[in-house]
């Protein structure tokens, strides 16, 4: 399970950091994992202060810890 995990985190870092930032619902339909394996990925990531999670009035957003001292 930490395999997929791993993978799956790998996938989603790579598609924020193309990106900038990207809403948790693009992030669904770009990676080919269930909600909870991608949400475990994401909650791996911001705990090891790779990306941010940043709650919008509709959907969560993922950023790059870059951009997100940029704004």
């Amino acid at each position: 399970m930490t395999d997929l995990v791993s993978q799956t985190a790998r996938k989603v870092q790579d598609i924020v950091e193309e990106k900038g930032s990207v809403s948790l619902f693009h992030i669904e339909t770009m990676v080919d994992a269930s909600y909870n394996l991608i949400f475990f990925a994401i909650e791996q990531l911001v705990a090891e202060k790779k990306i941010r999670l940043i709650k919008g009035e509709l959907d969560y957003t993922l950023s790059c810890l870059e951009n997100f001292a940029k704004v």
